[in-house]
């Protein structure tokens, strides 16, 4: 009954004046859901990211084209080099620019702007990080700016990287893209009044996450565990409608992560919205951490040791193609919005780790490989990634596959039925 329903309807259809319309209009609407299957399964294939890092003795800013899943795909080319003999360390797209100019953390004592499509050395937006005067007294006398986080209207960034610096301040600072006064957003001596008197000090990577359900935004950081150094914590606290602290207790998400004696260890974070998961990175021991923000926990997969998702003991027996590549000085992470990872460390290697190979069957050297590996250069950290130019479609998943061929076989069913009923 229901297809002779279905007949009579096509039929009245075929006697309507514009039947040839209605029937373009649902072919058209075929199109655009097979467009949105298109885009709604697919998978990262290229990729373009540009890393901080060093060529020989210039300090440079390296444009890196790559197959997320593909070992060995990475070029890496210089796209900007600065004269100045001036580190560059994190770095983060300016809002706007449609991804042609960044805003990096420079240690000694900068944050700058680069063009990264013309090659420019552009005015920093901090010319002096020392001079700068928030609600406490400038740093003295000399601050190690680092990690770098841009939102829509600001950047932030970490005061004092590792405590490398010889200021005593452990802070984070934000200033609008737009100019204006810089902002304290977090003074690690205010959490004293948390932690029995205790400081939070020597801090790197910053992320924002948004939880949600009326918990609002979080700023998560490492810092060095005051209680159990040079172990380090991965910290959160909550953010005003402001973008600042709101002052109340922070949050300590995990321990026990890696440190050492000179401050560094547990180093850049990223969250990935492919998996909703805080992903960490650790530049003495290779450590890799995924933490859930909504469940307060960490991601341990099978065989793995807690908190870690691939743990320093899995790092150093690893293959040294495969997970012995997180030996190298690991710093930067960033997601592909896609199941991948992509990592860059300063041994020389940008590379990459299957996140749903690593949660099935644990740490694998099958689940992480190269993209570049290159002893002669230094690579630190990296930008999101974007989509080269000309790049192909997406690859559709096994789920938009079977979409489509359901989608293909109702047009063509679609065109017989018009044939019949119109010819």
């Amino acid at each position: 009954m229901r297809s002779r329903v279905l007949v009579g309807r096509n039929r009245a259809i075929g006697t309507c004046p514009d039947a040839v319309l209605r029937k373009t209009l649902q072919y058209l609407g075929g199109l655009l859901l097979l467009m949105g299957v298109w885009a709604g399964s697919a998978q990262a294939v290229t990729g373009v990211t540009y890393v901080t890092g060093e060529s020989g003795s210039s300090d440079v800013i390296f444009r890196v084209e790559f197959d997320t899943a593909v070992a060995g795909s990475g070029v890496a080319t210089i796209a900007v080099t600065d004269a100045r003999m001036l580190s560059l360390d994190g770095i983060d797209f300016v809002p706007g620019t449609s991804d042609t100019e960044v805003v990096i953390g420079m240690p000694p004592g900068k944050i700058g702007r680069f063009n990264v499509s013309t090659g420019m050395v552009l005015t920093d937006f901090i010319a002096d990080t020392d001079a700068i005067d928030v609600s406490t007294p400038p740093p003295t006398p000399s601050s190690w700016p680092s990690s770098i986080l841009a939102t829509t209207t600001h950047f932030y960034y970490v005061e004092n990287q590792f405590g490398l610096g010889s200021t005593p301040d452990h802070r984070i600072i934000r200033r609008a893209f737009s100019g204006g006064a810089e902002e304290l957003v977090f003074d690690g001596s205010a959490a004293a009044a948390f932690f029995g008197g205790a400081a939070l000090t020597n801090f790197e990577g910053l992320e924002i996450v948004n939880l949600g359900g009326g918990f609002g935004e979080r700023l998560f950081f490492f810092t060095e565990d005051p209680f159990s150094p040079p172990d380090r914590w991965l910290v959160s606290i909550g953010l005003t409608g402001a973008g600042v602290w709101d002052g109340l207790e922070p949050f300590i998400e995990l321990s026990g992560l890696s440190g050492a004696v000179d401050g560094t260890g547990a180093d850049e974070l990223d969250f990935d919205p492919f998996t909703d998961l805080l992903f960490g990175t650790n530049i003495v021991t290779g450590e890799v951490i995924a933490y859930d923000p909504a469940a307060s926990a960490p991601v341990v997969p099978p065989g793995g040791t807690s908190p870690f998702f691939i743990s320093p003991a899995q790092v150093a027996s690893g293959a040294a193609d495969g997970l012995g590549l997180l030996g190298l000085e690991i710093d930067g992470i960033r997601s592909d919005g896609a199941g991948r990872m992509v990592f860059t460390g300063r041994g020389g290697v940008v590379g990459s780790f299957d996140i749903a190979s690593i949660v099935a069957s644990g740490a694998t050297d099958a689940a992480v490989h190269a993209l570049v590996l290159d002893a002669t250069k230094t690579f630190d950290d990296l930008t999101p990634m974007e989509s080269p130019a000309g790049a192909p479609l997406p690859a559709l998943g096994p789920g938009g596959l079977a979409v489509l061929a359901a989608l293909l076989l109702w047009m063509s069913a679609s065109v017989l039925r018009s044939r019949r009923l119109f010819g």
